[in-house]
């Protein structure tokens, strides 16, 4: 009885890993075709960048950095052939082929409001 047991708690369990094995992910969208590594290019130079998309910048005493298109660059870097010359908390000026070109973290219209004071918590408990 006892090796009857086992044997159907083996068997369901195989059976359960085996049927998790084949559950799609379910945050995976509904129209995706795994269609294995992309081969690889022949290219050796990359491609000119189309558009430039800052994300972020770091501007303190000693360094001053950027995040565009997704690598971290510095002033006189070079990145996709364009001269990074300036970084500012809110933009990097850019020497392209065509010339000068800036990039800004904000979208054009967006104001920004320096504080004058701080704000006191008044009636707030520690």
């Amino acid at each position: 009885m006892r090796k009857v047991s086992r044997f159907l708690l083996f068997s369901f369990l195989f059976a359960l890993f085996s049927a998790a094995h084949a559950l799609q992910d379910p945050t995976q969208p509904a129209d995706y075709l795994d269609s294995g590594p992309l081969p690889p290019s022949d290219e050796t130079a990359p491609a000119p960048q189309a558009e430039w998309v800052l994300s972020s910048t770091l501007v303190a005493r000693e360094r001053r950095l950027a995040v565009i298109n997704g690598q971290l660059v510095k002033e006189g870097d070079t990145l996709d052939g364009a001269q990074v010359v300036g970084i500012t908390p809110l933009a990097v000026q850019l020497k392209t082929a065509q010339g000068a070109l800036t990039l800004n973290l904000l979208p054009a219209g967006v104001k920004i409001s320096k504080v004058k004071r701080p704000i006191s918590q008044t009636g707030a408990s520690p």
